[in-house]
């Protein structure tokens, strides 16, 4: 998991965690959530997953949960960008998808992200 955030003099530290489940074993649905902290209690927020099995990743939504249909993309990783107070703050949650068997050894891969304000 990476964890970035940025202060600002006049607000507090932004940071963001992400909760949902980290282990899928049938097909179907499932919700992520971001928790902000700091700023200025307004955020804007950008969701993406990132795929190990084919190294892709795809842009999701704006809102401050992501639903997503899972099935047989093996093991994967949200990501969360979130803005405010011209601050940005990023998190990454590696889910470890059994659907349909073991994918293999897929391991999540550390990125390093910088952000300024």
């Amino acid at each position: 998991m990476v964890h970035v955030s940025v202060a600002s003099p006049l607000y507090g530290q932004l940071s963001v965690d992400i909760s949902g489940p980290t282990l899928i074993q049938n097909a179907g649905t499932y919700t992520w959530q971001a928790n902000p902290t700091g700023g200025d209690g307004s955020y804007s927020y950008q969701w993406s997953v990132h795929y190990y099995i084919n190294n892709t990743d795809e842009q999701l939504g704006t809102d401050q949960t992501q639903d997503l249909y899972v099935d047989q993309f093996c093991n994967f990783q949200m990501q969360v960008d979130v803005t405010s107070a011209g601050m940005e703050a990023s998190n990454t949650f590696y889910v470890q998808n059994e659907v349909g068997g073991s994918c293999g050894p897929e391991k999540p891969v550390a990125k390093s992200i910088r952000r300024r304000p």
